[in-house]
């Protein structure tokens, strides 16, 4: 039977006044023990938000376009105090191999720790994930001691990747067709074995722009003398950047590098003091 007119119009509004799911924020560890847990619970458009502390794990996004982030990621001290530590966990710190898109966010953490065959600290198979204001440090991997990317266009921004190390690729090894863009990042004091201290592609073209690629170092220069230490094979040059010359010291940062901030040769905890220090607007 047909349905009158004023029953559809009822039923229009029922369905009108439906309310919407509305995404929802899960606190770490006030909600759930750990990220892991938080992550399994959220859903599409949800938020992580970690407090400050060290949290002794690994984690996977799962496919699932969320953000997990620290609790002020403008606040330099407070993502520096929240941090994802994988150390003796065997494997990479973060994971996305699950078809993640730019609505995967990671935002103001700290990725340490990590060991593993591709990626010791992040891991992208085949996803573009958004990857912001995070530091990279002290990871290790067989290709990719911070980031190995194979397939996909995962986007870094404002990261610095520092003192990390792999046989290629210390900062970033990107394979097979991926494209992962560096926007506003620092890379520096990275080392690698065979080559790309900084940054090794193959088979990928990274896009990098107004970002800092320097004081990349190689370990066994002498047995790999083609190898360059900052950045080796093909990258689109979008503008801004500055990449270090061939063969700094092994720690050392050339002059006029731009992270050196106390230009005394090397970046280190009095750079980044002097960095949080004038953190804020630039004067006019």
């Amino acid at each position: 039977m047909p349905l009158s007119r004023h029953t559809a119009v009822a039923a229009l509004c029922a369905t009108a006044l439906t309310p919407f799911t509305a995404a929802e924020v899960l606190q770490v560890p006030t909600d759930h023990d750990t990220v892991q847990a938080a992550i399994d619970a959220a859903s599409s458009g949800d938020t992580v938000i970690l407090a400050p502390g060290t949290y002794h794990e690994r984690i996977d996004f799962k496919g699932k376009a969320i953000t997990v982030c620290s609790s002020d990621p403008s606040d330099p001290m407070v993502v520096l105090a929240t941090i994802l530590d994988g150390t003796d966990l065997g494997g990479s710190v973060v994971t996305f191999a699950t078809g993640e898109g730019p609505d995967s966010v990671l935002n103001g953490l700290v990725i340490t720790g990590g060991s593993a065959l591709n990626g010791g600290g992040i891991r992208c198979v085949d996803a573009s994930p958004l990857i912001r204001g995070s530091v990279l440090s002290r990871n290790s991997g067989g290709d990719g001691g911070a980031v190995y990317a194979v397939g996909g266009d995962p986007t870094l921004e404002a990261c610095t990747v520092s003192n990390n190390s792999a046989g290629n690729g210390g900062g970033l090894f990107a394979f097979n067709g991926a494209t992962p863009t560096l926007v506003s990042c620092h890379v520096v004091g990275n080392r690698a074995t065979e080559g790309g201290g900084g940054i090794r592609s193959i088979s990928a073209v990274p896009v990098i722009l107004d970002s800092v690629v320097c004081g990349n170092d190689l370990i066994d220069e002498e047995l790999h003398p083609l190898a360059l230490p900052d950045i080796q094979g093909p990258f689109t040059d979008g503008g801004g950047n500055m990449v270090g010359p061939h063969a700094p010291p092994p720690g050392a940062i050339p002059p006029g590098c731009a992270p050196d901030l106390n230009q005394d040769g090397l970046v280190d905890g009095a750079d980044l003091g002097l960095l949080i220090a004038a953190w804020g607007a630039c004067a006019p």
